[in-house]
């Protein structure tokens, strides 16, 4: 008898579902990250009634066959698409109104707070100030631009390297969430202007602005900023490198928006590392004299738009569903504490296919003595993939 209360995961990799309809020719022949869906006796497809389970190859040829599937004990299937992933932000607008309510001395005074900076304690809290004063002609631009800065210290503080990101580059002439974002406003661009998109936290050179894809409306990163760093009088922005955040200054006719956005984290096998960042940031004007509170500057904060599939957490479920090496939900010893491959790539963005189902009427749950529920995920690297192995599960019902 299972003693789990909840689903326990198992997980499928798989680009392409295999030609191959038995289980022996699949063995023999099928390419490595194939998967198909088979009778129990492995004879041939599985078909409504019968029943199957999922038989796959990982990315090394090596065979594995998931759980047998009852049609009587699948509760639901589901084809999941991936979305878009679009990072963290919060967004400032600086108007030419604000600016000349100051006076010098006043403190425009800004706070990031972290969750989880450091470690996956919620109590692991990290509070990153920035500040700029006021001085006579301050400009919109001057006081992003001094935001900025203070920005590129304090995490330069962080990393232990005070002056790393001292860097002017040209500012951006529009700011878009995602690639599909800019071919829908491409009306709006101008030719030989930049561009930030969030989506990549990169910058471009428009090229064609009535141009039908991305790739030819923006055919060039901006990578180069030697120009721009020999300017006399910069028309700039400071850009930070550092780990976590893209400091973006976009005009908004005589207002400036400051966007701050999360890198996406790089992730390391087996360890709890690479998780999103998590942050507020507020903003406002101290009077100079008094330091009390003369204004309270909106900032829009906006949460990561996140995918299911998204190529990092799979890669995780897949480490979890191993039980390898740094695994310390399972603390698994030998075999699974050897180094090991990983099927999911941590660039692509799955199709999720999910199965739950009891394994069997007799498997229960220790508790309210309900058949024990499971999930099986397979992770489809193309849609094609996931649309035929989700028809042929759901026909199984």
């Amino acid at each position: 008898m299972s003693t789990f209360n909840f689903p326990v995961r198992d997980l499928i990799i798989t680009s392409a579902v295999a030609t191959e309809t038995t289980v022996a020719t699949f063995i023999a022949s099928a390419s490595a990250g194939e998967v198909a869906v088979l009778k129990k006796d492995g004879s041939a497809t599985a078909a409504k009634g019968e029943d199957a389970y999922v038989v796959s190859k990982d990315l090394n040829g090596r065979f594995k066959a998931s759980d047998i599937l009852l049609p009587g004990q699948i509760k639901k299937v589901t084809n999941i698409a991936p979305v878009t992933v679009v990072p963290a932000y919060a967004s400032i607008l600086i108007t030419a109104a604000q600016v000349a309510a100051t006076t010098p001395k006043d403190v425009w005074e800004g706070l990031i707070r972290i969750q989880e900076f450091g470690s996956r304690s919620a109590l692991d809290e990290y509070l990153a100030p920035f500040t700029y004063v006021a001085v006579t002609g301050d400009t919109v631009n001057t006081v992003a631009e001094g935001l900025i800065k203070s920005l590129s210290f304090e995490f330069g503080r962080v990393e232990g390297k005070h002056d790393k990101y001292a860097n002017f580059i040209t500012g951006y002439d529009k700011i878009f969430a995602t690639e599909a974002a800019v071919i829908a406003g491409k009306a709006t661009l101008t030719n030989g202007k930049f561009i930030w998109v969030q989506e990549t936290n990169k910058a471009f050179i428009v090229a064609d602005k009535t141009a039908l894809t991305f790739a030819t409306i923006a055919t060039t990163e901006k990578t180069d900023w030697t120009t721009e760093l020999g300017l006399a009088t910069p028309t700039a922005e400071y850009l930070n490198a550092n780990p976590w955040f893209n400091f973006v200054k976009v005009a908004s006719g005589a207002d400036v928006i400051l966007y701050i956005i999360a890198k996406n984290q790089t992730t390391t096998d087996m360890k709890m590392e690479g998780y999103d960042i998590n942050f507020r940031v507020g903003l406002q004007i101290l009077d100079g004299t008094s330091f009390e509170n003369d204004a309270t500057i909106a900032v829009t904060n906006v949460g990561k738009v996140s995918s299911p599939g998204e190529g990092k957490n799979v890669r995780r479920l897949e480490t979890f569903t191993k039980g390898h090496t740094g695994d310390f939900y399972r603390g698994m010893g030998y075999p699974g504490n050897f180094d090991t491959t990983y099927d999911a790539v941590v660039t692509t963005n799955y199709y999720m296919v999910n199965v739950e189902f009891s394994k069997s009427v007799e498997d229960v749950n220790s508790l309210s003595g309900d058949p024990s529920q499971k999930v099986l995920q397979i992770a489809c690297s193309t849609s094609a993939a996931a649309t035929s192995v989700y028809n042929t599960l759901v026909a199984l019902i």
